[in-house]
């Protein structure tokens, strides 16, 4: 019964994706994609549930289309919500097909960076190895678990690897289905053993909390205790997370500037720059927003909600949402008039983590228009692996009709991406398929938005708390 029903799903997915999504095979034959829909059903008779899984969502990524995933059940939330106070979690969300069960999460957080992946979050137990640079998961390199990792991929191109890399290689489900965790309870990681922290302690001779003064040059004392040398790297030995549980997570600030998905626009001044930055980020769709921002308002982050009058036990996507929209509006009304009060001072335009599906920069573009002067150098965007569908799109608009200047990395999203999407689901598990409703097929070709300046992410910079990409567009000609 499970093995037809599995095989059931595979063949609806293999005919209704092709059907309903504009530009299917614009990067793969058709021939492909059916000859592997039929290896997969193939294999099920001696597959896991998750394996197949993470098959189904091999085969939706062949496509390499970004807004084009599977979308697994969850057991547990991805991550540290940044809002939340430390040992609080966002509500535990399991939607779930015909017992089929949620995927899980070990209790780590990696970021890719230019250097490598290195851990920026985790408990308590983990701390040895916050700041290491991850080595090896099991006992596979970490080249090579990246490059099973990256067969799971929605999209094409480095950004869409670097965006989506630090959520596969926690997951224990794709952990044990790519033969880099033995099982789906516990993973060992192995990292470089992280430099120590700046000591703050007492300047070159001063006293000691006794008041004794220290010995002058040359006085005779005990021999030194010869110093053990630490080990150069640190194994660490998780268990995946359990639902309903609580952790006491710690985590590297991200830069200041960074944006942050909670918030769906602000803005800011930046007098001795003379500079002003709207940061526009959001998740692709309302009810993934109005999850962060309730979130934080429930943690008692105003300025999620800043400027908008909102109750904050309201939960409905579709008036967190509107909630969006003003903050938008009231945001990019009060940046235009600080930027209109600081004669050429330039704009910066964050798009870093808008992954949108609608634009919400129509009010920063029609004021744009009556302001000719706000063009080329005193514009600029920046972008990078989170900027996706309308993000994309808004950055290529700013571009072509203002001549802004692109800083960041390559778009994770391409230029050709659709805006809207829907989602199919599988008729037996009861999984999620998303993929775009809108746009012709688009090219073979098509590529990411390539900045004008490229500023790779560097793990010394995010940990020292510098924003690159930032400094790069407000030190440029």
């Amino acid at each position: 019964m499970r093995e037809a029903r599995w095989k059931e799903d595979i063949a609806f997915l293999a005919t209704e994706l092709p059907r309903l999504h504009p530009g299917a095979f614009a990067r793969m034959p058709r021939e492909t994609w059916e000859v592997a829909a039929r290896a997969l059903a193939d294999e099920v008779p001696r597959l896991q549930d998750h394996e197949v899984v993470v098959g189904l969502r091999r085969l939706v990524a062949s496509l390499s289309d970004e807004q084009t995933a599977v979308q697994w059940p969850v057991a547990v939330p991805s991550g540290p919500p940044p809002a939340l106070a430390p040992g609080k979690l966002a509500p535990v969300v399991t939607p779930t097909g015909d017992g089929l069960a949620g995927f899980g999460r070990y209790p780590i957080t990696l970021r890719c960076f230019g250097d490598g992946v290195f851990a920026t979050g985790t408990t308590a137990h983990g701390a040895v190895a916050l700041r290491g640079r991850l080595l090896a998961i099991g006992e596979v390199p970490i080249d090579e678990a990246v490059a099973r990792a990256t067969t799971l991929v929605s999209g094409s191109g480095e950004s869409a690897a670097l965006e989506q890399l630090p959520l596969l290689l926690t997951t224990p489900q794709v952990l044990a289905a790519l033969g880099l965790a033995e099982g789906l309870t516990a993973a060992t990681y192995l990292f470089t053993r992280p430099p120590p922290e700046p000591d703050d302690g007492p300047p070159p001779g001063a006293a000691d909390e006794g008041g004794a003064e220290p010995e002058p040059d040359g006085a005779e004392g005990p021999p030194p205790e010869p110093e053990e040398e630490p080990d150069a790297t640190v194994e660490l030995a998780l268990a995946a997370m359990r639902p309903g549980n609580r952790y006491d997570w710690k985590c590297v600030d991200a830069p200041p500037t960074a944006p942050r998905a909670d918030r769906p626009c602000w803005f800011t001044v930046l007098p001795e720059d003379r500079a002003v930055l709207v940061q526009c980020s959001g998740p692709e769709d309302s009810d993934a927003l109005a999850a962060s921002m309730a979130a934080s308002a429930a943690a008692g982050d105003a300025s999620a909600l800043e400027g908008v009058r909102t109750d904050r036990a309201a939960t409905d996507s579709t008036q967190l949402a509107d909630a969006a929209a003003s903050t938008m509006d009231g945001s990019v009304r009060s940046a235009l008039a600080a930027l209109d009060g600081m004669p050429g001072a330039r704009l910066v335009v964050d798009l870093r983590r808008d992954r949108s599906a609608a634009t919400r920069l129509q009010p920063l573009i029609e004021g744009l228009r009556t302001r000719p002067a706000i063009r080329r150098d005193r514009l600029v965007v920046l972008c990078g692996r989170g900027t996706r569908a309308a993000g994309v799109q808004d950055a290529w608009s700013l571009q072509r009709e203002f001549g802004a200047r692109t800083v960041g990395e390559p778009t994770a999203g391409r230029l050709d991406g659709g805006r809207e999407t829907a989602d199919l689901q599988l008729p037996w598990s009861r999984l999620r398929v998303s993929y775009p409703t809108d746009g012709a097929a688009p090219p073979s070709d098509a590529r990411s938005l390539m900045p004008d300046v490229v500023v790779a992410e560097s793990s010394a910079d995010w940990f020292a708390g510098r924003d690159a990409a930032l400094a790069a567009a407000l030190s440029a000609p």
